[in-house]
């Protein structure tokens, strides 16, 4: 519920000149039969958060503009539709909308360093964190997916003015900001058909785009140099730009790969942080995100050594491209927390060799032609299921891929994949549909023990 994320600090919350706010929250608003309805929950006696539930009984707009009565802010949750009647409502009242990242920047008194992209957030975020804290900073990580992270809002109160806020930003997130304005934007990559939301790529780039917008001259901006979504929305942004590429960028402030090593420059400085070999990211997968999270902290003003140490010791995020086990020359490796084609795209062409690719879940509903081409080229077979598998394995066939077979479960689509896959080969355990973290959870969960069972049939022959 939303008063457990907010709890009932809210009384003391001042925005601008609105004084002590009072706050409506959307969450989840569409239930299983695509009605609408409403919850209030009492957080103090000066303040209330209207919750938006998913539940089958239908919302009547008498009941939105009841809900609304007292509220001077209408805060966003859960990916509402955007022509939701809430959000109409709302914009008809002249209340404003806003998110969570921009009440929590508006409290907020240490200086936030905020990661967006189509993927790549969450490690990102989960790296820079790690190694601010390394250099000595209290960091408080704020996430939606991220594992040990806080709610924005919440590390936003409690922060002090010394400390550090690493916090991911949605494209959901930035389209109701206003003066939202970090002092690091990072932008990992932008790619189109991940749009959904938003209908057209153009709206998407454009909310991308506020990761920047109210930045100023001496604020920097993290992009990727070899992302065309992210050059398109750098040519618009005034703030200082830092680069990074898996190649050798040479256009001044950067991070790049030469010669099996990271380097940085930033204020005419040349610094070599480490060696792949020495980095959890050396086979590939994560590399553009370890060099977007060092270029941010020497942009944020950590000492070089210290962010090579970051580096070094970073161990990873559960079911992120996390090798389970290795059977017979066959790697198995869990990125349940995936959770769209773009990072599923990644990870397989960041994957040595072919693999055998289990993908689904619970709802897609994406342009599977990106995936499709890749997987043509790169997976020995792929492996479907869950409600999003059947519409999955027809997008891939109505693409030209290779047939996909169907499992009813991840353990099945586990056996599955092992007797497709060959010595050398990896089987990629990616879901493509958005799952919230406690569902990401429970597949990466379902798939480790899926691989302990072939483990020990293995050993039991």
């Amino acid at each position: 519920m939303v008063t457990a994320l907010l709890g009932t600090e809210l009384a003391g919350l001042r925005i601008g000149s609105l004084g002590r706010a009072k706050i409506s929250t959307t969450d989840k608003l569409t239930g299983p039969a695509g009605n609408e309805s409403a919850v209030q929950v009492s957080c103090s006696p000066r303040s209330r958060v209207v919750s938006y539930a998913g539940r089958p009984s239908s919302l009547h707009a008498r009941n939105i503009d009841k809900a609304l009565d007292e509220a001077d802010i209408l805060m966003p949750r859960e990916w509402i539709p955007r022509d939701s009647l809430v959000l109409e409502t709302a914009r008809k009242r002249g209340i404003p909308i806003l998110s969570e990242i921009e009440l929590a920047y508006r409290v907020c008194r240490a200086p936030i360093l905020a990661v967006s992209g189509t993927c790549g957030k969450s490690i990102t975020s989960a790296l820079l964190a790690h190694i601010l804290r390394a250099s000595g900073k209290n960091v408080w990580h704020a996430g939606f997916a991220a594992p040990a992270s806080i709610a924005p809002f919440e590390a936003a109160f409690r922060a002090q003015s010394s400390d550090a806020i690493v916090m991911e930003a949605d494209s959901f997130q930035l389209a109701f900001v206003d003066e939202f304005r970090p002092q690091v934007g990072i932008l990992t990559n932008v790619f189109p058909g991940n749009f959904g939301w938003h209908r057209t790529y153009s709206s998407y780039l454009a909310c991308k785009s506020k990761l920047f917008q109210r930045q100023r001259s001496h604020d920097v901006a993290v992009l990727n140099a070899i992302n065309v979504g992210s050059r398109e929305i750098a040519a618009s942004s005034e703030s200082r730009k830092m680069w990074f590429d898996r190649g050798n960028h040479s256009g001044g402030s950067s991070t790049c790969v030469r010669g099996g090593r990271i380097f940085t420059e930033w204020n005419g400085r040349l610094h070599d942080l480490c060696g792949l070999a020495s980095i959890s990211a050396r086979d590939g997968w994560f590399l553009e995100d370890y060099l977007a999270a060092a270029s941010a902290a020497i942009a944020f003003g950590i000492d070089p050594e210290l962010v090579s140490c970051g580096l070094r010791s970073f161990a990873g995020i559960r079911f992120r491209m996390e090798i389970v086990s290795v059977v017979d020359g066959v790697r198995f490796v869990n990125n349940a927390a995936s959770s769209s084609i773009e990072a599923t795209v990644q990870a397989m062409r960041s994957t040595a060799g072919s693999c055998a690719l289990i993908t689904g879940g619970d709802a897609a509903g994406c342009d599977c032609s990106t995936l499709a081409s890749v997987a043509s080229r790169r997976a020995s077979g792929i492996i479907t299921f869950g409600k999003a598998g059947y519409e999955i394995s027809a997008d891939l066939e109505r693409a030209g891929s290779p047939g996909a077979r169907t499992a009813r479960n991840v353990s099945e689509a586990a056996g599955i994949a092992r007797r497709i896959a060959r010595r050398g080969d990896t089987v990629l355990f990616s879901p493509c549909s958005r799952a919230d973290d406690k569902k990401a959870r429970k597949l990466g969960i379902e798939f480790d023990r899926a691989v302990k069972c072939i483990v020990s049939a293995g050993n039991a022959r």
